[in-house]
Parts: structure tokens; sequence; C-alpha cells
């Protein structure tokens, strides 16, 4: 999957999101490289289902044909940052380096 395309998925993705959340809940594109993307989701309401948010923007993905992997999150005073992992149908890293830097080795 090439970056830019990643990315206009992503902030289409961000934009569709926000449109059904906001102002409870708005996300944002923090980073993107060439192994995962950041996004910060501003919460007004912590509540029990806190996480499903980022699991609610992974569904949306997968309608634009991108699988993710929620590899970290941080919550912070506003909301939390999650750290996503694009990942292929088998559920390996879409970028090469990126599995490889988790792994230890080239295969």
């Amino acid at each position: 999957m090439v970056k830019q395309s990643l990315k206009k998925i992503i902030e289409k993705t961000i934009e569709d999101y926000n449109k059904y959340r906001a102002p409870e809940i708005t996300a944002r594109l923090i980073s993107i490289d060439n192994s995962s993307f950041r996004i910060e989701l501003k919460v007004h309401c912590h509540t029990c289902g806190f996480y499903d948010y980022f699991d609610d923007f992974r569904f949306l993905l997968e309608e634009n044909n991108v699988k993710t992997k929620i590899i970290k999150i941080d919550e912070i005073d506003e909301g939390a940052i999650g750290d996503i992992l694009p990942t292929l149908s088998d559920g390996a890293s879409s970028f090469p380096s990126w599995s490889r830097s988790l792994t230890g080795s080239d295969a």
C-alpha cells in the first residue's frame, strides 16, 4: 500500500468518524510513517467503553479495505493516542520494515 493513498484513506475515515461522533469524540491524524500511524481521540466523557472508540475507528478503516491492528494506546488528559499498524489479511504487517523490527529477522 502506498503511503500517500493510505493517508488519504485515513483522512477520509477520520472525516466519517467525526461526522457521526463529534462533538462527544473527535479523531485527528497525528503522524504516519513507513510502518504505522498515530491518531488522537479527544473524548469528553471517559466511560467503560473508552477503548471501543479505537475499535470503531478500525472497523471504519476495514470498510475502506484497510485492515489494522492497534499496537498501543496511551491515555492523555483529554482522550488517548493510539498507534495503529496496517496489516495484510493474514494479520502480518503490510510494512516489511516494521515486521523485521518486531521480530528481529528479515523473514
